[in-house]
C-alpha cells in the first residue's frame, strides 16, 4: 500500500487515475491525473529518462512535473525548470508517510501557463485562422488539423491518423490552399520551436493525446468569434467571453469527464463483445474519447461503436480528429460516427446505445427562444411543468435510445435533482430506470462563466422486475476545492453494493443508501444531515404549524425603499404610508435591525390613492424628492399599467394585515430568522412565516425562533436545502417547509422558559451562548446528543 512504484497506489491513496504516458501495451509511464491542477508524469521504468526528456514529456501533455521512481529515490522536475539535472530528490518512505502534503507541494508549485503547449498550439491556429477567408471556419480548423497531424507523423511514422480520420485529405487540401506550402512550413516551425528551457520541441503524439481537449475548447471559442486578418501568422484574435455561451453549451471540465464516464463505464457489462457509446452533445468529444482511453484502460477488446451528434460544425471536426487519434492506439475494433445536427430537431435518436454520456446545453426556460420553448415542450409532452432547463429534453430523449440494462451519464444544473419543474420527469424517469449515482458539487466555478450549480446523475435501466442496487450520493459544498477533493475520493472506492459510508467531511460526504426507487428529490446531502434527519422522521415539520410566504416584491427597491433618515425627514402625515422593512440587512443573529421603511399604501389604516393627482397630493414631498424621477422605469415592469405606475409589483396581502410572524432571510443560516411580536414589519427581501393553528403564543414563537437560531438549524437546513457560497442556505418556502421543527406547545416549562429566554436575549441583541442554546433545542427536537 506504501509502494509509489505502483501506479494503483496513487489511484487508491489519492484518487489520481494513471493513464498511459503514449497509450502503448506493457507501458510503465503514465500522467496522472488529479483534477484541475496537481497531474504529474510518473514513470517507474526506473529512471529511464534523462532529465530534458522527461521536461519535454510533462511540457506535451499539458501537465507541470514529472515524477521518476528509481530504486527507494523519487526525483521530481516542472518542465520549465532548466532540465540540467533532476531538481529534487525525496525518499519514497518520506513521501509515502506524508503523502497528501506532497500533492499540495506539487498543487502549489503550477508551471506558468502562458508558456504552456495549449498556449503555443492556440497560437498557431489563431495564426492559421488569420489567414482565413470570412465564413471559412471550417477550412481554417480543418487545416489546423492537418498541421498538427503533420507535425506528429513527422514525429512518430508508425502511428497515423489518416485511415481514421475521413476529414484527411479534405485537411490537407485546405492547408495548402489557405496557407500554401511557404505557410505550412512557417507554422510548422512556429508549433515545433523547442521550448526555452529544455530546448526540446513539444511531441505532438502527447500534445494530441492529452491537451488537445483543452486546445480544441480553446480553439472552438475563437472559431465562433469574428476572423481578425493578419498577414503575419501571429493574429492575436481576443474573444470577449466564450463565444459558445449564446448556444447554452461549455466544454466540460476534464474531472467531471473523467468521473462521469469512470462511475458509468462501472455499471456496464464489460464482457459483451459490442459496446455502443453515445453521446448526443458531444462538443469536441471529450466523453466519447474519455470512454474509448477507458475502456482500452480495462482491457476491453471488442467492438466500440462511437456515434456524436453536435450542433457546431466544428466542435464535429475537433470530435472526429480527436476521435481518430485514440483510435490509432486502441487495441480493439473502433467505428466513430459524429454527426452534425442538433439533436432537438425532431428527428429520433439512434437506438440500442449502452452507455449515453453528455452534457446537454443549461438554457434556462426564461433564456430561450420561442422554437427552442415549443421543442422542449414537444419532447417533454405530459412531463412538461413549470418551467424546464433545456437540459430536460436530452436527459427524456436518452432514455429512448437505451438497451435493455444500459446506462446514461449525465453533467446536469443540480436543479434537474429536486426542482419542481423536472419533478415529472424524475418520476416519469423511475418507471424505466435506477438512480446509480447522483452528485450534486457546490462550487459553480466548476464551470468556468456559468454560474450554476453542476450536478451528476447517472441512471441506469431496468428489467420489468429489478434489482434494486444502492444509490450513491456525492455532496461537496461551495468552498473551493470541495468539489475536486468529493471527485477524487470518489475515485479511491469501489462501487457499493450496500448502503454504506465511504467518507464524511465538512464540506464533502460521499455515501450510498437504499435505492431512490420511489423518492422525489434526488439531491445528495451532508451525510450528518442524513444521520439526522434520520431520526427525526416521525417530526413536526415547518409546514405543518406555518405557512412560508414570500415577501413584497416592489419592483424597483431604489424607488420604494427610504433609509432612516429619508424617511424621518418626510411629513407626519405622509411617513403613515410607510412601515419598517425587512432586508437582507434586517436581521443578525436573530436580532431585527432597523433603518429601511417601505413605500406600502395599502390597509384601513392609509388613505386609498387611485390616481396619480390623488398620489401627489398626499404625498407631496415623496412624490418630488424620490418616485417621480423613477416613473419612467416603473412603467416598464410587468403587469403594471401607467394608470398605478406607483404601485408596487407584488404588495403581497398576506402583510396587510398586522399579526405576530417569524422572519427569516431570503438566504441564510442559524441566526438568520426573528420574531415581529407585532407584526408591522413587511417582509421585502425574505419570508415569513404565518401561524396555522390558534395557540401559539409569544412565548412559543420566541422558543421556536431560538432552535432555529441554534447551531443544530445549520444541520437540519442542510438535509433539506440547497447550499450557496458563504454557507448560506435557501430558505425559500419549498424548502424550510420541509425542514423538522420543535413542538413548542408540547415543550415542558423546564425547556420552553430557557428557550423563551434565548429567544429574549437574542431580540435584545445580548451576548447568548451557542453551546449551551444548542443542548437545549437538539433536546426540545428530541435528537440524541452523538448526532452532532
Amino acid at each position: 500500500m506504501n509502494d509509489l512504484s505502483q501506479a494503483d497506489v496513487w489511484r487508491r491513496r489519492l484518487g489520481y487515475l494513471p493513464v498511459p504516458l503514449f497509450g502503448t501495451a506493457k507501458e510503465r509511464s503514465y500522467v496522472m491525473l488529479n483534477g484541475g491542477k496537481g497531474n504529474f508524469c510518473l514513470d517507474v521504468n526506473n529512471g529511464s529518462e534523462d532529465p530534458t526528456v522527461a521536461a519535454q514529456y510533462a511540457w506535451s501533455a499539458d501537465v507541470d512535473h514529472y515524477l521518476s521512481v528509481r530504486g527507494d529515490t523519487l526525483s521530481l522536475l516542472r518542465w520549465d525548470q532548466p532540465a540540467v539535472g533532476w531538481a529534487e530528490h525525496y525518499k519514497m518512505s518520506e513521501v509515502s508517510s506524508k503523502l497528501e502534503v506532497f500533492q499540495r507541494y506539487i498543487e502549489s508549485k503550477q508551471a506558468p501557463r502562458e508558456r504552456s503547449v495549449v498556449s503555443r498550439a492556440v497560437s498557431v491556429y489563431r495564426a492559421v485562422r488569420a489567414r482565413g477567408r470570412q465564413d471559412g471556419d471550417r477550412e481554417a480548423m480543418l487545416a489546423f488539423m492537418a498541421i498538427l497531424n503533420v507535425a506528429g507523423t513527422h514525429q512518430d511514422k508508425k502511428t497515423s491518423l489518416v485511415k481514421h480520420w475521413p476529414e484527411a485529405d479534405e485537411a490537407s487540401d485546405a492547408a495548402q490552399s489557405l496557407l500554401g506550402p511557404i505557410g505550412i512550413d512557417m507554422l510548422l516551425e512556429q508549433l515545433l520551436r523547442p521550448d526555452l528551457t529544455n530546448r526540446k520541441p513539444p511531441s505532438i503524439p502527447l500534445m494530441i493525446r492529452h491537451a488537445s481537449g483543452r486546445i480544441f475548447q480553446e480553439a472552438h471559442y475563437l472559431a465562433l468569434a469574428p476572423i481578425q486578418t493578419d498577414l503575419f501568422f501571429d493574429g492575436q484574435v481576443k474573444v470577449v467571453g466564450p463565444a459558445s455561451k449564446a448556444l447554452g453549451a461549455f466544454f466540460t471540465p476534464t474531472p467531471l469527464v473523467r468521473t462521469l464516464v469512470e462511475q458509468s463505464l462501472s455499471r456496464v457489462d464489460l464482457q459483451s463483445k459490442r459496446i455502443h457509446v453515445f453521446d448526443p452533445a458531444c462538443g469536441s468529444g471529450e466523453f466519447l474519447r474519455e470512454a474509448v482511453r477507458q475502456l482500452a484502460l480495462r482491457g476491453y477488446k471488442g467492438q466500440v461503436d462511437i456515434t456524436g451528434y453536435d450542433i457546431s460544425a466544428p466542435a464535429c471536426l475537433m470530435a472526429r480528429f480527436g476521435l481518430a487519434a485514440e483510435a490509432a492506439t486502441f487495441g480493439g475494433s473502433l467505428t466513430i460516427n459524429v454527426e452534425h445536427r442538433d439533436a432537438l430537431d425532431g428527428r429520433d435518436w439512434i437506438a440500442g446505445v449502452d452507455v449515453c454520456l453528455m452534457n446537454p446545453p443549461f438554457v434556462a426556460w426564461i433564456d430561450m427562444t420561442t422554437p427552442q420553448r415549443e421543442t422542449v415542450s414537444r419532447v417533454l409532452d405530459e412531463r412538461h411543468a413549470k418551467r424546464p432547463d433545456m437540459a430536460s429534453a436530452f436527459v427524456r430523449l436518452a432514455v429512448d435510445s437505451l438497451s435493455p440494462l444500459a446506462v446514461v451519464g449525465a453533467v446536469l444544473p443540480a436543479s434537474f435533482l429536486d426542482g419542481n419543474s423536472s419533478a415529472p420527469l424524475r418520476e416519469f424517469l423511475l418507471q424505466s430506470t435506477t438512480v446509480e449515482l447522483s452528485a450534486r458539487l457546490g462550487n459553480q466555478a466548476v464551470f468556468s462563466d456559468v454560474t450554476v450549480d453542476p450536478a451528476l446523475l447517472i441512471l441506469k435501466r431496468h428489467t420489468a422486475h429489478p434489482e434494486m442496487d444502492p444509490t450513491l450520493l456525492v455532496w461537496a459544498d461551495h468552498a473551493s476545492g470541495s468539489s475536486d477533493k468529493a471527485l477524487r475520493a470518489l475515485r479511491r472506492h469501489e462501487v457499493p453494493r450496500l448502503p454504506t459510508c465511504l467518507e464524511n467531511h465538512s464540506n464533502f460526504s460521499i455515501y450510498s443508501v437504499p435505492s431512490l426507487q420511489s423518492a422525489k428529490d434526488w439531491a445528495p446531502r451532508p451525510f450528518a444531515s442524513m444521520n439526522v434527519l434520520s431520526e427525526m422522521v416521525d417530526s413536526l415539520r415547518v409546514g405543518d404549524r406555518f405557512s412560508v410566504q414570500q415577501g413584497t416584491i416592489t419592483g424597483l427597491n431604489a424607488a420604494f425603499l427610504l433609509n432612516a433618515g429619508d424617511y424621518s425627514a418626510l411629513p407626519r402625515h405622509e411617513q403613515q404610508f410607510f412601515r419598517p422593512a425587512v432586508v437582507n440587512e434586517t436581521i443578525r443573529n436573530g436580532q431585527i435591525i432597523p433603518g429601511t421603511w417601505v413605500f406600502y399604501p395599502y390597509g384601513e389604516s392609509v388613505p386609498m390613492i387611485t390616481s396619480e393627482a390623488e398620489l401627489k397630493k398626499e404625498l407631496p414631498v415623496y412624490f418630488e424628492t424620490k418616485l417621480i424621477s423613477y416613473k419612467d422605469a416603473l412603467i416598464q415592469r410587468a403587469r403594471i399599467t401607467e394608470a398605478g405606475w406607483w404601485r408596487l409589483s407584488e404588495h403581497r396581502s398576506w402583510q396587510v394585515a398586522r399579526r405576530p410572524k417569524i422572519i427569516s432571510t431570503y438566504f441564510g443560516a442559524a441566526g438568520s430568522f426573528a420574531l415581529d411580536r407585532v407584526g408591522d414589519l413587511v417582509v421585502v427581501q425574505g419570508y415569513g412565516w404565518l401561524p396555522k393553528r390558534e395557540g401559539l403564543t409569544e412565548q412559543h414563537l420566541m422558543a421556536i425562533v431560538a432552535t432555529l437560531n441554534a447551531p443544530i438549524t445549520n444541520t437540519l437546513l442542510a438535509g433539506v436545502s440547497n447550499n450557496l457560497s458563504g454557507g448560506q442556505w435557501n430558505l425559500s418556502k419549498r424548502f424550510v417547509e420541509r425542514m423538522p421543527i420543535v413542538d413548542a406547545q408540547k415543550l415542558s416549562e423546564s425547556l420552553l422558559e430557557p428557550l423563551r429566554y434565548f429567544g429574549l436575549q437574542m431580540a435584545q441583541g445580548a451576548q447568548w451562548d451557542p453551546v449551551a442554546l444548542d443542548n437545549l433545542a437538539r433536546s426540545a427536537l428530541g435528537l440524541s446528543m452523538k448526532t452532532s
